[in-house]
């Protein structure tokens, strides 16, 4: 009798290897299905920081219309800039402390109107993230496209 008890409590302890191939395939299952989603949603918050950038320079924008009456002042030259060099290059610096840097701007801008793309700095920001706004546009335009400066 103490045999039988023994095989027992020795079978029960151990996981068979079907048991483990289950196991192995269910969570390879899970992690195939998490890992893109985990993907898009990095993009999205990426992309939510570029409104973000964007509704700050739109702001700074109608402030400098509001004391100059035009948006000339503010733009660059139809280059990116990276943040440094936007708020160095244009008076966007009067009314912008900082700007984050994982971004290059590109103002376009005259007397009257303005256009403001964000595009990706390179590295964990790359340049297929953009978002885009023009003077009178409800919403921002974001892509993840890959598109070149």
């Amino acid at each position: 009798m103490t045999k039988i008890r023994a095989k027992l409590i020795r079978k029960e302890e151990a996981f068979t290897f079907i048991e483990l191939l289950v196991v192995i395939a269910v969570l390879s299952i899970l992690v195939a299905v998490a890992i893109p989603q985990i993907g898009s949603i990095t993009k999205k918050a990426k992309l939510t920081e570029a409104q973000s950038a964007i509704g700050s320079i739109k702001t700074a924008l109608e402030l400098i219309y509001s004391e100059k009456e035009s948006y000339l002042s503010a733009d660059t030259g139809g280059s990116y800039k990276n943040s440094a060099d936007l708020l160095a290059d244009t008076d966007i610096d009067q009314y912008l402390d900082n700007i984050s840097d994982n971004w290059k701007y590109n103002i376009v801008a005259d007397a009257d109107d303005y256009f403001i793309e964000v595009i990706g700095n390179g590295g964990s920001y790359p340049n297929s993230l953009k978002a885009s706004i023009t003077k009178g546009d409800d919403s921002i335009i974001t892509t993840t496209k890959n598109t070149s400066p």
